[in-house]
């Protein structure tokens, strides 16, 4: 478990999360067949298997159909990406189409030249080694890519040679140290790889992976959930495989606590946080309604908010968290060199620090080979609190993978380690 902890980096030093009960939110809600949640600006999103698309701007109190539903051609969905960090916008698949939703508004892209078009999940590829592509993911009908949502060339990837592995359950851009490109397809056959900055076909990735642990249900970055545990594919893994980090339960959905530093994994009567160490069961009283299938979570400021969860015939429901201080930081009557946040990070994160007397600070960024990346702070600074940005959009290009950050301020030295997760 330490070589995870090392290769992705969730370290809690500061915070503490109190957390309340499970309750069940369904006001409002015309249908409790949940496939996924997200949240939109201020909006809370459930996407339902026969109903259309719901939103709460009260944190789950109540739900509305979307004002936009109806332009949906069916109802027929069956899941969606958001980012629960910004907030910005949510792409929702279904059949034969995908929709782009972005504050209030709902856009319908319609999807045609594909046979097969029952999506299952979608990535996109920004063109830094695999060529720029919309790629989607089909129950039963393999992957496919184009350059654009509007093409009606769609090509197959080949390489998914029987039902199961045409039952496509996640996709993932994987980064390899060297800079290469790998795409990652989940299925109900195991794990498959692309070359090294192609598309061009399949083949079996399932170094790690047995038995019922290559029925996989869902993909959450580098992560597996699979009917038998949890997978992570490390930075070497391209020649060590899959490491499992959990052996049992039948997983489904997996989101992460930026603020808290914790990922949270639930699936069917089973549910699990992992904090960067070790892996602690959740309480999943009050939830009802079979398998836990979607999950997100919506921050209320700084110091916490709510956890949503839905399962397949239950609904949604919700508990509040709370994180703590452990360290008074106010007051700076010691040096102390805080996580960075977000961690993981794309593009950007922020590094922050205290310091009781005044003096010369520099701030420099490694990679795990000890080489400097970027210098941040060079310069006298005052006793006080202090925060820059690593934003490595701004500065270099840098590849997934752990990199660490050392102040120096006379005397005192200290290094951290964060991720950049692409």
């Amino acid at each position: 478990m330490l070589q995870i902890k090392n290769l992705f980096l969730v370290i809690i030093l500061f915070v503490s999360t109190i957390y309340s009960q499970w309750t069940q939110v369904n006001n409002g809600l015309g249908s409790q067949q949940i496939k996924s949640l997200g949240i939109v600006g201020t909006n809370v999103v459930a996407v339902t298997a026969n109903q259309g698309i719901f939103i709460s701007s009260n944190s789950g109190n109540n739900w509305q159909l979307h004002p936009q539903n109806s332009t949906l051609p069916n109802f027929n969905l069956n899941g969606s990406l958001s980012d629960v960090i910004s907030g910005g916008a949510m792409i929702v698949w279904g059949q034969g189409f995908l929709a782009s939703l972005s504050g209030s508004s709902l856009i319908v892209i319609p999807i045609t030249g594909i046979g097969n078009n029952n999506f299952s999940c979608y990535t996109s590829e920004e063109g830094a080694g695999i060529t720029e592509s919309k790629i989607l993911g089909t129950n039963g009908g393999g992957i496919y890519y184009a350059d654009n949502f509007a093409s009606t060339n769609w090509t197959q990837i080949p390489g998914l040679n029987n039902a199961n592995a045409r039952t496509v359950t996640g996709v993932y851009v994987f980064d390899a140290p060297n800079g290469d490109e790998h795409l990652i397809v989940a299925t109900r056959d195991g794990a498959y790889i692309s070359p090294a900055n192609s598309l061009s076909n399949l083949t079996g990735f399932n170094n790690g992976l047995t038995g019922s642990s290559r029925s996989i249900n869902n993909m959450y970055g580098p992560f597996l959930l699979t009917k038998l545990g949890i997978f992570f594919l490390p930075s070497d893994g391209l020649s060590n495989g899959w490491t499992n980090m959990y052996p049992t339960g039948d997983f489904r959905t997996a989101v992460m606590d930026f603020l808290g530093e914790n990922f949270y994994f639930y699936g069917n009567d089973v549910g699990v946080r992992f904090d960067g160490t070790s892996f602690l069961n959740e309480n999943l009283t009050g939830i009802t309604g079979g398998a836990i299938v979607a999950s997100t979570i919506q921050y209320l400021g700084q110091t916490g908010g709510y956890i949503f969860v839905g399962t397949e015939n239950g609904g949604v429901f919700r508990k509040q968290f709370v994180i703590s201080s452990v360290d008074d930081e106010s007051k700076p009557t010691n040096f102390i060199l805080n996580q960075n946040y977000p961690n993981p990070f794309n593009p950007s994160t922020k590094i922050s620090w205290q310091m009781p007397v005044s003096g010369h600070t520099t701030l420099r960024v490694f990679d795990v080979l000890g080489n400097e990346i970027a210098t941040l702070v060079d310069e006298y600074r005052e006793a006080g609190n202090h925060e820059v940005e690593f934003n490595v959009g701004q500065t270099i290009s840098l590849s997934s993978g752990i990199y660490f950050y050392k102040i120096q301020a006379g005397e005192f030295v200290q290094t951290k380690k964060m991720t950049l997760i692409k």
